[in-house]
């Protein structure tokens, strides 16, 4: 494997594998070392998948846009049926909001956004990864990626029932 190859998949694993565990964390814990752990598991996460796109643009593309738009028709004409190649611009726009928001962390760490942009980010991220993976990966990929999906689900459905535990009705 050349290493251009070997930095376009493993970063991009490595991504995946760190956003969940951010989000786990963000999900289950509590308390500021907690908070902090997911915002260096978030924060890396972005740098590797940040060393995604630069394998990507620069390995597989030639830094040509046309090419990325070219191939991204392609994959969803071989796999959809429909020749378009405009989910480059959803790529795009997952690169610039997740660097945003690790911009955003480490501005003001304490800082706790508005739960619409918390649901609106993590929904974006979610069919992202699961187009990424399922969708348009190869069969390593949609296993990983349903794995990955699985358990972030897993964490969501266990935070809401100990958030509905700890509600007192009131009488």
């Amino acid at each position: 494997m050349q290493i251009g190859e070997s930095l376009l998949y493993w970063s991009v694993r490595l991504a995946l594998l760190l956003y969940a565990a951010s989000v786990v964390l963000q999900l289950g814990g509590s308390g500021d070392a907690a908070r902090r752990t997911a915002r260096h598991c978030w924060s890396l996460g972005c740098g590797a998948f940040l060393v995604h796109v630069v394998a990507a643009f620069g390995y597989v593309h030639h830094w040509s846009h046309a090419s990325a738009y070219q191939s991204t028709a392609e994959q969803t004409a071989q796999r959809l049926g429909w020749d378009w190649g405009g989910g480059i611009y959803f790529n795009y726009a997952f690169t610039v909001l997740w660097l945003a928001d690790v911009v955003r962390w480490w501005v003001a760490p304490q800082y706790v956004p508005p739960r619409w942009y918390i649901v609106g980010l993590h929904t974006f991220f979610i069919l992202m990864i699961f187009n990424a993976t399922v969708v348009f990966g190869s069969p390593v990929a949609a296993w990983l990626g349903g794995v990955v999906l699985a358990a972030l689900t897993a964490a969501a459905i266990f935070r809401v029932a100990s958030q509905r535990r700890t509600v007192v009705p009131q009488s």
